[in-house]
């Protein structure tokens, strides 16, 4: 083995010597590295390579440091130690080097029943679609559609009514829609019938950050109401599905039936009368 020559620098500060010593390996090394550091930085028509490391860890945060070596065509060995610095700067940024973790909704969904085609006067009922903005949908199942200013309107023959809301908007938007499509209802009917309204499911949008492949988990979906899924439209994004599950509108109705039995039972049981002593 080659002795290694050792570099010495003297300085007597307050009549003390310190000693620094530098080995020549070690010397080499920094030397290598800042060469590199400096191949990196040197910008010229197209972006360098440090700001081509970025961009990819920009695109998927989980590639590491040897990988990205093999994918720039470097060597490990000399520009290992670089590459595992840059990445840990990139990761030690969270807004840049994590995963997203803030969601967004794409839409929200409120449903409303019982609004029948009969509530329309007469003179309406064969040329309602070309009314104030209603299209006939090409579908079988006879459907209007409504396109406002805060969402779009589905109103089916049996009497559905669906409002899809983009974004996170709350049901004051959803009620504010629907009182605008349906402003030639009597006002009573109108206040009822939007006071139905109930928020029927939500979509959202999770970025995790990288390109994600498809699936489709519907394992939860009929009990829970959770449809977890991938399908390209947000490539670098997980998508959430909520619905109302089959069994809580048939609960809810229970739940009115059990109070009016209560109220009638209380309205019928004889009132105790407080002895006076």
């Amino acid at each position: 083995m080659q002795s290694k020559k050792v570099l010495q620098e003297y300085r007597k500060p307050a009549g003390l010597e310190r000693v620094r010593t530098i080995t020549e390996p070690n010397k080499k090394r920094r030397s290598e590295e800042s060469k590199l550091n400096d191949s990196y930085s040197n910008t010229s028509n197209t972006l360098s390579k440090r700001k081509r490391l970025l961009n990819l860890w920009l695109e998927n945060p989980y590639i590491t440091a040897k990988k990205a070596s093999k994918l720039f065509g470097l060597d490990y060995r000399k520009s290992g130690n670089y590459l595992n610095k840059l990445l840990s700067e990139f990761r030690s940024n969270p807004p840049i080097g994590s995963a997203l973790e803030s969601h967004t909704f794409h839409r929200r969904v409120f449903v409303c029943e019982n609004v029948l085609r009969s509530f329309l006067p007469e003179n309406l009922q064969e040329c309602f679609h070309e009314w104030k903005g209603w299209i006939q949908s090409s579908n079988r199942n006879g459907m209007l559609v409504f396109q406002g200013k805060t969402g779009k309107l589905h109103w089916y023959k049996g009497g559905l009514v669906r409002i899809y809301l983009d974004n996170a908007r709350p049901i004051a938007r959803a009620k504010e829609l629907f009182c605008e499509t349906f402003g030639w209802l009597d006002n009573e009917v109108l206040l009822k019938l939007s006071a139905s309204l109930m928020l029927n499911g939500q979509h959202r949008v999770i970025p995790v950050g990288a390109t994600v492949p498809r699936f489709d988990v519907r394992t939860y979906e009929k009990n829970v109401g959770i449809r977890i899924y991938a399908d390209n439209s947000h490539p670098r994004a997980v998508e959430v599905e909520e619905s109302v599950p089959f069994w809580v509108p048939g609960l809810l109705k229970n739940i009115e039936v059990l109070k009016d039995i209560i109220d009638q039972i209380k309205k019928c049981s004889p009132k105790r009368e407080k002895n006076i002593d």
